[in-house]
């Protein structure tokens, strides 16, 4: 049989004492908030931007499918018939058939942190190529795509000519502008520098390894910002109506 100590009163008031220092803590807490609401402006303010900088990068999830056309057709249509040549914009999905018409291609480091090419003239596999991609200027317009080292009929063709000059693209891909898109320009200025081609001639990126598919991670971010933004003003607000009610 349990038996109740004869101090039990005295549990019973350091018990009390606990919950009244909880309560204590919820009324501090709502008292900074609503002496505070500036820490939630900052949130909308910090939520707002953060989703304005990764919205370009989400908007591609949403863009369809078109035609760039032949590349190495279009100068003749430039002087035959203007009005049915495509026009290359910036962040562009789309099809696009262009030659690689250099012996000369730019690649990235490979995983290991070594170049390309530099085993002693040996051609590296394609596992060793996995993650490098080639920068190749195409004839007809200064585009320039970027393929990945590791796909087998790249690395085939490359195997068989030493090179990648006469390999022809035929694929879809994203085109975009090295000037505009964020973090591009250090690599429009080493590609121009390296294939010739002065500052005043506009240049175009087509890379066949990004699909809209692939940004789906950039529109969760946007998604989550949003809902930051929601939360943080509907917060706001009841703060300021608090307030307000207070005041009165």
């Amino acid at each position: 049989m349990n038996e109740t100590p004869d101090n039990y009163p005295e549990f019973e008031e350091g018990f009390d004492d606990f919950e009244d220092l909880d309560d204590l803590d919820q009324v501090d807490a709502r008292g900074f908030m609503m002496r505070h609401p500036i820490l939630l402006i900052l949130v909308i303010v910090g939520a707002s931007f953060m989703g304005y900088k990764t919205w370009p990068r989400a908007s591609f999830y949403f863009t369809e499918m078109t035609d760039c056309g032949n590349l190495s057709d279009r100068p003749h249509l430039r002087q035959t018939a203007p009005d049915t040549l495509p026009e290359l914009q910036h962040n562009t999905y789309c099809t696009l058939d262009g030659t690689v018409n250099l012996m000369h291609a730019l690649a990235t480091a490979k995983k290991d942190g070594g170049q390309p090419g530099s085993e002693g003239g040996r051609l590296e596999t394609m596992q060793e190529l996995a993650g490098v991609k080639y920068y190749v200027k195409l004839s007809g317009e200064p585009v320039f795509a970027i393929l990945p080292a590791d796909r087998k009929d790249v690395h085939h063709h490359r195997v068989r000519q030493s090179s990648l000059f006469g390999y022809q693209v035929r694929e879809s891909g994203r085109l975009f502008d090295p000037a505009i898109e964020p973090g591009a320009q250090a690599t429009a200025r080493y590609l121009r520098l390296n294939f010739g081609i002065p500052d005043n001639q506009h240049i175009m990126l087509f890379d066949v390894t990004q699909h809209p598919s692939d940004r789906w991670g950039f529109l969760v971010i946007l998604v989550l910002m949003g809902l930051t933004v929601c939360l943080a003003t509907f917060g706001l607000i009841r703060v300021l109506m608090k307030r307000s009610s207070s005041e009165s």
